[in-house]
């Protein structure tokens, strides 16, 4: 049996922490590409990766 790990998409810039593709809140089209809103799961703030 294989584990799936999450895809990482980037860290919360308040706290450092990796945020992955389960974190996901919304995703949206930009002019420069996709962007995201997720939840940090350390300090629960809704955050944009980076």
């Amino acid at each position: 049996m294989t584990v799936q790990r999450p895809s990482p998409v980037g860290t919360c810039p308040s706290c450092g922490t990796e945020i992955d593709d389960r974190h996901i809140l919304i995703q949206y089209a930009t002019a420069t590409g996709p962007g995201i809103y997720a939840e940090c799961p350390d300090c629960r703030d809704i955050i944009s990766p980076t």
